[in-house]
């Protein structure tokens, strides 16, 4: 029952991300073809058929099925590191090799995860609401 009703959480938010407000200001904030740091479930049910952008998570989604084995692990890799990272220097120099320049996080902001605490206490805020928010470098 508790994984239905975290599918239900996710379900529910994904139709309240269909607002075309939210919409008009992702595509305010991002470019076609930039990378944005978003987790799996973010990228994949939010901003991949939403928005042209690439997320770290691509490996997973199936988006870089056209790319060798090794940039595929490289995106893993690196994707798991930014996950976990706990300070500055390391979201930077990840951001920095992608030009990550945005972070999308979805949920409650007492769930965040240590990224995302970082980034909030370190990045702009320029959109928010009590399970959406968008941060700018």
């Amino acid at each position: 029952m508790k994984l239905y009703e975290e599918q239900e959480y996710v379900y529910d938010q994904y139709n309240t991300m269909m607002d075309p407000v939210i919409l008009s200001i992702l595509k305010e904030h991002t470019r076609p073809d930039e990378f944005v740091l978003a987790t799996n479930d973010t990228y994949r049910h939010y901003l991949m058929p939403n928005i042209a952008v690439h997320a770290l998570s691509g490996w997973r989604t199936g988006e870089y099925f056209q790319v060798a084995t090794s940039k595929s692990n490289e995106l893993e890799n690196d994707y798991n590191t930014l996950m976990q990272c706990q300070t500055i220097p390391c979201l930077d120099s990840i951001c920095d090799k992608y030009g990550i320049q945005i972070a999308i996080e979805h949920g409650k902001p007492d769930h965040s995860m240590t990224i995302f605490q970082l980034i909030s206490g370190n990045w702009r805020l320029v959109y928010g609401t009590p399970y959406f928010r968008i941060y700018e470098r």
